[in-house]
């Protein structure tokens, strides 16, 4: 089967669709292009409200100069935050009494023994680097409220 052949069979199975293209010369034209079920376009209002006392303890004011100043007002009777870090500073005590604990044995220990405890002593130097730091204080406090 060749393409002419192919073009020549598909047209005559195609429907006729003049008459629908006729018919739709014939429908008017809306006078507003725009779909009836578009809604109105809605726009954000500025509506102007009364000055708030700034909620902060800061507030900028102006000095004897006309300068601007910022001022601060402390807070009225709060509650006080306490930190405690007693607990990380016991535990970093005790590892480093452990640490010299290990270094006085290590002193009079030979062979296999002297392995043993040099390999504790690694163990607990690398357990206090990684205690004794700010990080790990700041991660363990204990925090707390109270007037």
């Amino acid at each position: 089967m060749n393409i002419s052949e192919i073009s020549q069979n598909r047209a005559a199975i195609m429907p006729d669709i003049s008459q629908v293209k006729k018919a739709g010369e014939n429908v008017p034209e809306k006078e507003n292009s725009i779909p009836e079920h578009t809604p109105a376009k809605k726009f954000d209002e500025y509506a102007e409200s009364e000055k708030d006392q700034p909620i902060g303890l800061y507030s900028v004011s102006e000095d004897e100069n006309g300068e601007p100043r910022i001022n601060y007002d402390p807070p009225e009777g709060g509650e006080k935050c306490t930190a405690n870090t007693d607990n990380v500073d016991s535990e970093i005590r005790m590892i480093k009494e452990k640490a010299e604990e290990i270094q006085k044995k290590l002193k009079y220990a030979s062979g296999e023994e002297k392995f043993r405890l040099e390999k504790q002593l690694r163990a607990v130097n690398a357990e206090l680097m990684q205690k004794d730091n700010d990080s790990y204080r700041r991660q363990n406090t204990i925090f707390t409220m109270g007037e």
